[in-house]
């Protein structure tokens, strides 16, 4: 059939005429209805279900989940005779939770912006570190941000602040020690003697009592 059709288009003889136009038509018939065959075999091959991969995978993806199948992979303990040891399988869960826990800490988590940190001063703190002033600090502010954005939860906060305040309590009382040093050189510039030193402090210190009152005590640990 395929031979005379092809010889029908490439114009050989004794195969052009009436004859060649219906032995065409008659090949072009047959060929449609072998078309018509194959297709309506293979409809009867899918309406059976053959080589279908469809109904498989669709009957797996709506099984009943098992019991068990909420233990991951990577923590199930087989037995040797292939079923799931549910007990050994629930303590390697629970390792991996507990080992988790000890890293990440139990459940702290960060606040949802970085406003609703609050600023706990430590009661030892707290005469020199207002939690309301500190709130309107800019670079405080700043840091809280930068803490929001690594994920730093109230309790690193907490402990980054306190251990601020103590490094900065223990800078200026430095730097207070070093100003009564440098200020006491000054002054016995001026006055040399001892005798003279010690009588000037002390009317220092009666004028500064006088004038501080009831903030007397607090002038003279500043100052």
């Amino acid at each position: 059939m395929f031979i005379r059709k092809f010889r029908f288009l490439e114009g050989e003889p004794g195969a052009a005429g009436g004859d060649g136009a219906a032995a065409g038509s008659a090949d072009a018939g047959a060929a449609a209805a072998g078309s018509g065959d194959a297709v309506a075999a293979a409809s009867t091959v899918l309406s059976g279900g053959a080589g279908d991969p469809a109904p498989a995978a669709g009957a797996a993806a709506g099984a009943t989940p098992g019991p068990n199948d909420w233990v991951p992979e990577k923590f199930r303990v087989m037995k040797e005779d292939g079923s799931m040891d549910l007990e050994a399988s629930a303590r390697k869960v629970e390792e991996h939770r507990s080992n988790l826990e000890k890293r990440l800490g139990a459940g702290d988590i960060p606040p949802k912006t970085a406003a609703d940190y609050k600023l706990n001063v430590d009661e030892k703190f707290k005469d020199l570190f207002k939690a309301e002033e500190l709130a309107k600090d800019p670079a405080l502010l700043s840091f809280l941000d930068k803490a929001h954005a690594e994920g730093m939860t109230q309790k690193s906060v907490d402990l980054f602040l306190n251990e601020w305040f103590e490094r900065s309590t223990a800078l200026l009382d430095t730097k207070a020690t070093m100003d009564a040093e440098a200020c006491t050189t000054a002054l016995k510039d001026v006055w040399k003697t001892d005798a003279e030193f010690k009588a000037n402090n002390q009317l220092a210190y009666r004028a500064a009592k006088e004038y501080g009152g009831d903030q007397f005590d607090a002038i003279l640990t500043k100052y």
